[in-house]
């Protein structure tokens, strides 16, 4: 039933660079930070099993 709409979306998805600024700016911000916070939290665990 739904399965047009699942392609629409996947045909949408390797135009990334059509995305708009307002909505790719906050996804990207969002995801460096998790990235940074996954690292950093990462290297804490390694400290405190090192030391």
């Amino acid at each position: 039933m739904q399965k047009s709409h699942l392609t629409l979306v996947v045909n949408r998805l390797p135009r990334a660079e059509q995305l708009p600024l307002w909505l790719a700016v906050p996804f990207g911000t969002l995801s460096l930070m998790a990235f940074m916070g996954l690292m950093l939290f990462g290297v804490a665990l390694l400290h405190s099993f090192a030391g």
